[in-house]
């Protein structure tokens, strides 16, 4: 029975990302994660779980590499963790844009 266990947790633990780390340059929590449902080319809007969010010329955008990206590298089905702010008409502006690697999450 305990064998049985032990191997449920290998197999599952991972794909909750709650045995990977998360990169070192990335913070230990954000404001909002989740998956790319959704981009917007035109408006530059991203929709992160069904929340739509303005990516800014501000933004600042990592990959789990250590390196920048930008609006062009995001992918509907990516999943990321992000911060923001709110302007005067209601739209989440995106301040940070995390990518995560496979299998990782930030803590809840």
């Amino acid at each position: 029975m305990l064998k049985q266990v032990i191997i449920t947790l290998a197999i599952t633990l991972p794909a909750l990302g709650l045995c990977s780390e998360l990169p070192d340059n990335y913070p230990a929590g954000v404001m909002h994660q989740g998956t790319i449902d959704g981009l917007n080319w035109s408006q530059r809007g991203v929709v992160i779980d069904d929340t739509p969010f303005v990516y800014t010329r501000a933004t600042r955008t990592l990959k789990p590499s250590g390196g920048y990206a930008s609006f062009s590298d995001l992918e509907i089905g990516l999943r990321v963790g992000c911060n923001f702010s709110i302007d005067d008409q209601r739209r989440f502006l995106l301040s940070e844009v995390w990518i995560l690697p496979n299998g990782v999450n930030f803590p809840e």
